[in-house]
């Protein structure tokens, strides 16, 4: 059913005079296009205003719900607190005065009344709902509330059915520790890109936190082979100034490269266990080695989401940071991620595919790590702004943000289909996978095709 059917159908049942009937159809719709407000509309925001969205989203839902599970009263604490209004002006040239008249308060109280009291609406209330309803859909342009449907309504392959089975039957309800082979060709290419992609974003908070490195002890929670640490710090400041730098992974392999290419005497990479219960007492023991009294800076790219327990490593890295010392973290969540056009929802279901593979990590984890760090004793949390997306990107950009955003979902699902031999359902998803893999590469070479990663950058002090 489209919205002009349902709002003709609001307007029937106001002039037969069933208010609660009117009131609380306009109460659905009018969550539901605020929901996709905040959803769909913030591609079209500033990266700061989008920024803003995020990080009341965030605060509002306490790290542990997004946009999808709030009620009317959290989305309009969302609005009022990004000041939303404003920015959707800013973006759209619009004139939303009319929705500034609207009363919000008056509008969640009516929802309260009808929803929860279960009371009668007045004729008041139900016109009065109707109306608002009516301004936030001609003010903010929203035409459909409905999911596009695919181009073409083909009946599902069997290996879409199973792949639906395994989402279903596979949830990431909960966390699980897991690692993956960060050795693998491949994948040492995947993160070699993504490395560079996310570069500029990473050298501008980082310049936020550290004036200069002059004297700095620096600790890297999940190094890898260094690569990317050294990088960063180089372009910060004079990467000779550092005191100390130490690097910690759980990999032998790569820790014996980053030795390799990077070690000097006052940097070094050890391999520990971050989840360890002794991993307090062998960081203590490692710093007494290197005369490391305290951090003044703690870099934690792309790891927690691969933590069964990231609020116990937060805890252990804000006992080892200096006062007024900081911690950057780099992670991900899937849920900031968008897509358009997907008519046939490919993107979508990939992301699916991802967060129900156990070798991906946690692919919501970006939206709780504000909480964690508030829990872990940190302070100034921020988010620092990123659009990571294909606009104005050359074709060997926008093939790089496919491969570094799919690939590991492909290798994954091939991990779990040698995992589970005797498993129809991941066997059907995997078979399904290889044949969208191509489609959707072609989609990320399309003018109109646009794609944002769900990444995420918090940075936090002592």
């Amino acid at each position: 059913m489209n919205l002009q059917v349902k709002i003709d159908r609001i307007k029937n049942n106001l002039d037969a005079q069933a208010y609660t009937v009117a009131a609380g159809e306009a109460v659905k719709i009018i969550e539901i296009a605020f929901r996709k407000l905040l959803v769909d509309g913030l591609a079209l925001l500033s990266d700061k205003d989008r920024l803003k969205v995020m990080q009341a989203i965030i605060e509002i839902g306490k790290g542990e719900k997004g946009v999808e599970s709030f009620g009317l009263g959290q989305m309009l604490a969302v609005l009022r607190k990004s000041k939303f209004n404003d920015a959707w002006e800013a973006a759209t040239s619009s004139d939303l005065s009319a929705i500034k008249m609207i009363n919000l308060d008056a509008l969640n109280e009516i929802r309260i009344k009808l929803t929860h009291d279960a009371a009668e609406a007045s004729k008041f209330e139900a016109e009065f709902l109707f109306h608002a309803l009516e301004g936030v859909i001609q003010a903010f342009g929203i035409m459909s509330l409905e999911k596009q449907e695919p181009v073409a309504n083909k009946v599902p392959t069997p290996a879409e059915i199973e792949q639906k089975k395994v989402l279903k039957e596979v949830k990431q309800a909960d966390r699980v520790k897991n690692t993956y082979d960060v050795v693998d060709r491949k994948e040492k290419r995947r993160l070699a890109v993504q490395k560079n992609l996310t570069r500029p974003q990473d050298i501008k908070a980082l310049q936020e936190l550290v004036s200069n490195l002059d004297g700095k002890n620096i600790l890297d929670i999940g190094c890898n082979n260094g690569d990317y640490i050294i990088d960063r710090l180089s372009a910060v400041g004079d990467i000779d100034a550092v005191a100390n730098l130490i690097g910690v992974d759980i990999d032998d392999q790569i820790i014996r490269e980053a030795n390799e290419k990077h070690a000097r005497e006052n940097f070094s990479f050890i391999k520990l266990d971050s989840e360890s219960n002794d991993f307090l007492d062998d960081l203590l023991d490692l710093m007494e080695d290197k005369n490391v009294e305290g951090f003044d800076l703690i870099t934690v790219p792309m790891l927690l989401l691969h933590l069964k327990k990231p609020y116990k490593l937060l805890r252990v890295l804000r006992k080892v940071l200096n006062a007024g010392g900081s911690i950057f973290i780099r992670d991900m969540d899937d849920r900031l991620a968008m897509a358009h056009p997907d008519e046939n929802n490919i993107v979508e279901r990939m992301l699916e595919i991802s967060s129900a593979v156990e070798f991906t990590g946690f692919r919501e984890n970006g939206r709780q790590i504000y909480s964690l760090l508030k829990k872990s004793g940190f302070n100034d949390i921020k988010i620092h702004p990123e659009s990571i997306n294909t606009i104005g990107r050359s074709h060997d950009d926008r093939e790089a943000l496919f491969h570094i955003n799919f690939d590991y979902v492909l290798g994954d699902l091939r991990l779990a289909t040698e995992k589970y031999p005797d498993s129809a359902e991941w066997a059907g998803a995997y078979e399904w996978m290889l044949d969208a893999y191509e489609e959707l590469e072609e989609l990320f070479q399309r003018d109109d095709f646009f794609y944002q990663m769900g990444t995420i950058v918090y940075s936090a002090k002592k």
